[in-house]
């Protein structure tokens, strides 16, 4: 039987300045009911997915990237299988998860990111894997509005580049601006699986990340982690991310943000009372 999909209201809020900031919840506002939360996927569900990527394979289209952010002994088998097909393997750690895990999660992965505020929940874990991990391609910590700082342990580069923050030109929600850079790296570098990403230079990296920062900022002028998606098409979001990249503006200046004019998202009907939400912004 499968399980039931997770449910998570996002609510938007203001603090005493006006600026916005969201919060999370996994329990009903209205009647109090814990609705469905993550549930790890099985072996049995595991196999059959490699057997699905073996097929795909066998008839030349061999999975490219193997993206996980939960740690489960099934995860981990689907990573090291994965890897050894050549799939580029991209490992997100956000919650906290079993030592002896997390090691092994790290060891299977070629791309590992993870924000600047999570790092104090396995920040030990990650400093004892990078001793045996030389042969990650790229660690990437995003550091919020002050950017994000990359290294590719590969070729031999344990030093940190730098990237500034690209600057939204309005914020309404920061709620999945991490994910959108995750999905636009993945999709520029990760089409020609591990072997195209493992050939990447410093240069190249800095170039895709900047491209992967601008989508995010983009994202940051709509409500919640999709807005971008549900309320404009992909041609829009190129050409925005292409305008924030423009050489005549100054990366991370300080300059005045458009004042938020991001329209209220409709309200819905919870799914264990019925009862009406709130809008989300």
């Amino acid at each position: 039987m499968s399980a039931r999909s997770p449910i998570v209201l996002q609510t938007l809020h203001e603090d005493r300045s006006g600026q916005p900031f969201h919060r999370f919840a996994t329990r009903c506002p209205c009647c109090g009911t814990c609705w469905p939360s993550y549930r790890p996927i099985t072996r049995d569900a595991a196999m059959d997915i490699l057997m699905t990527t073996q097929f795909l394979a066998y008839d030349h289209a061999p999975t490219r990237v193997f993206f996980f952010d939960r740690v489960s002994p099934a995860a981990l088998l689907l990573a090291a299988e994965m890897r050894k097909q050549g799939t580029l393997v991209v490992f997100e750690p956000n919650a906290v998860t079993p030592t002896k895990l997390l090691a092994e999660a790290l060891r299977q992965s070629d791309i590992v990111k993870y924000a600047r505020d999570r790092l104090p929940k396995f920040e030990v874990d990650l400093v004892a894997a990078r001793r045996e991990c030389a042969h990650w391609l790229l660690e990437i910590e995003t550091q919020g509005a002050e950017g994000l700082r990359f290294r590719m342990p590969q070729l031999g580069r344990s030093s940190w580049r730098h990237l500034q923050s690209v600057r939204p030109d309005r914020f309404v929600d920061g709620a999945g601006a991490g994910d959108w850079c995750s999905a636009v790296l993945i999709d520029d570098i990760g089409r020609g699986g591990r072997d195209t990403a493992s050939r990447l230079t410093e240069d190249d990296v800095t170039v895709h990340l900047t491209r992967a920062q601008a989508f995010a900022a983009v994202a940051c002028g709509f409500t919640g982690p999709r807005g971008l998606m549900s309320q404009r098409d992909l041609p829009f979001a190129e050409r925005s991310a292409r305008a924030l990249l423009n050489p005549t503006r100054r990366r991370g200046a300080h300059q005045p943000l458009a004042k938020r004019t991001a329209s209220r998202g409709p309200a819905w009907r919870l799914p264990c009372c019925g009862e009406t939400s709130a809008p989300t912004e």
